[in-house]
């Protein structure tokens, strides 16, 4: 964005009114103290002047004059993408229910509800934000920075993608993640996450995990 002009601010401004008796009281109490003076007309005009404008200049000085210049920085906030990496998200899922198993299709972009359970949650979850040329992802990356991380015991970065120019390295991060954790500590990378997003502009936190946790926070 572009930076404001200079501009004059007063941090103690006199009431209008104020000012007003100000120079009442300055001009009547100059040209009293002149009348009693043998000076000419063209001499006394130049000293009037002169100290009506030491009490313009002692009143603005009372008024705190500040010169402020507004510089405006865009700092664009990000999205933290944490993908549960333990091996529970290896595990390939038989639906009884072939509802549930056809939702999963449509939001994977699978051809139909017998290839769900030809995929481990993982990839599942690979499909659906890798369909139709990485939509979602290019979503984010349109309006987001996006921080992807993995997690299982602990939190672990696996790559910062600041601009949709770099959808396809985050395209590529997300097909080789692995899904090898002994545990699944959920509340504790919310925690992890939410410490290390202190200070920084996190719009959101995704976290895509098959939501079971097997250690305590």
């Amino acid at each position: 964005a572009q930076d404001e002009p200079l501009l004059l601010r007063w941090e103690s401004p006199f009431r209008a009114w104020e000012l007003f008796c100000f120079a009442v009281i300055t001009v009547v109490w100059v040209t009293m103290l002149y009348r009693r003076e043998a000076i000419s007309l063209p001499k006394r005009v130049p000293l009037v002047l002169l100290r009506c404008a030491a009490v313009a200049i002692l009143v603005a000085a009372l008024s705190q004059p500040a010169l402020v210049w507004e510089r405006n920085r865009v700092e664009p906030s990000h999205v933290v993408l944490a993908v549960d990496a333990s091996a529970s998200m290896s595990l390939r899922d038989v639906y009884a229910d072939a509802s549930v198993a056809e939702s999963l299709a449509r939001g994977a972009g699978l051809e139909d509800a017998a290839a769900v359970a030809k995929r481990t949650r993982l990839q599942l979850l690979q499909a659906a934000l890798l369909r139709n040329d990485a939509a979602a992802l290019r979503s984010l990356l349109q309006r987001q920075q996006v921080h992807l991380c993995t997690f299982a015991g602990s939190v672990e970065s696996v790559g910062f993608f600041p601009t949709h120019e770099s959808v396809d390295g985050l395209r590529a991060a997300m097909d080789v993640l692995p899904a090898d954790g002994a545990t699944t500590n959920v509340p504790g990378a919310l925690a992890q996450l939410l410490e290390q997003a202190a200070g920084k502009r996190v719009s959101a936190i995704i976290l895509a995990t098959d939501g079971r946790s097997t250690q305590s926070a």
